[in-house]
């Protein structure tokens, strides 16, 4: 199933999606969004991320975030993280043309006091010696899932 597109104007934010879409749950931790099927690329999500979000099935190519906590599942996921602290969770997404830079912190306690983890996901070379100077964790295990609690469900 391919992604629905998404677009803000003027007076649509990332809140009108999660209201629109009802998908607020909330665990032992805290809450969090479920936003499923959209094509959200080329979005500037920058201070719209209000609650930890999960994205399953998205495309996200070029889509730019912040600070922010991230799980992500199953996506193109070609994001822009350049200069954020963003801690980013993620199983079997692709994030070969992923925008980061020297200021982007993805480990070491990135955000929200974790490291980030991929989990047989695609990414460069490059951004997994960079990443992994951080603390980031990259795995094929399923293991990890354990790690993961929004994807228990």
């Amino acid at each position: 199933m391919s992604p629905e597109k998404y677009s803000f104007n003027e007076d649509n934010r990332l809140d009108t999606l999660v209201n629109e879409l009802n998908e607020i749950y909330k665990n032992e931790e805290n809450k969090y969004v479920v936003i499923k099927n959209r094509d959200l690329s080329n979005l500037d999500l920058s201070g719209q991320l209000k609650l930890s979000t999960v994205f399953e099935n998205c495309n996200l190519g070029g889509t730019k975030f912040d600070f922010a906590s991230i799980y992500i599942r199953d996506c193109q996921a070609g994001i822009d993280i350049r200069g954020t602290r963003i801690f980013i969770s993620a199983i079997e997404s692709n994030f070969a043309h992923m925008q980061y830079d020297r200021f982007t912190k993805v480990g070491n306690n990135a955000a929200g006091g974790n490291n980030s983890i991929f989990t047989r996901c695609v990414t460069t070379r490059e951004f997994r010696e960079f990443a992994k100077k951080q603390g980031a964790m990259f795995t094929d295990k399923d293991s990890l899932y354990g790690s993961i609690p929004i994807f228990k469900q």
